[in-house]
């Protein structure tokens, strides 16, 4: 049997040995987040020339409407997989998805297509379709090749239609 003195030992003993492999893994786990830093140094650098120079929604939204990274972006400048922040932000100015639907349906050149009004439904993000740093591209047209879906941001814009008319 142990006397109290051993069982004092014993546990300081453990608690030391958690405390300094807890102080290992938090030193590595901030040497291995250094790396990443400097990727999203250079997506963040890559994104502010992209809003200087493309027509990308990004562009659009800071030339023509004069807003700032943080108005979509809030206080996460390289969205997580689901772009959540930025789904919110887009919903925030533009409305739901029903106020949406109103929209595409004015501006809709087929009244059988809305692709705010689609099967699809609102389980969709914003950006599935609406990329601020790359060309859009309408998600229907995945399967639905056959539509003709202009999209803001997207290859099939006023300027692009006018410089093919060229």
């Amino acid at each position: 049997m142990y006397s109290k003195m051993q069982k004092v030992t014993r546990r300081f003993g453990i608690l030391a040995l958690a405390a300094v492999l807890a102080l290992v893994a938090g030193w590595s786990l901030a040497a291995t987040q250094t790396k990443p830093d400097a990727v999203d140094t250079e997506l963040i650098k890559k994104a502010t020339t992209d809003v200087a120079t493309q027509t990308h929604l990004a562009g659009i939204h800071v030339n023509k409407l004069k807003l700032n990274c943080q108005a979509c972006h809030r206080d996460n400048p390289i969205p997580d997989d689901t772009a959540s922040k930025v789904n919110a932000s887009c919903v925030m100015c533009h409305g739901g998805y029903d106020k949406m639907a109103e929209v595409s349906k004015k501006k809709s050149k087929n009244p059988d297509i809305n692709v705010h009004a689609s099967h699809l439904g609102p389980e969709i993000g914003c950006t599935t379709c609406h990329q601020g740093h790359q060309e859009s591209k309408a998600y229907c047209l995945y399967c639905h090749t056959s539509f003709d879906l202009p999209i803001p941001g997207g290859a099939d814009t006023k300027a692009d239609k006018a410089a093919s008319k060229k």
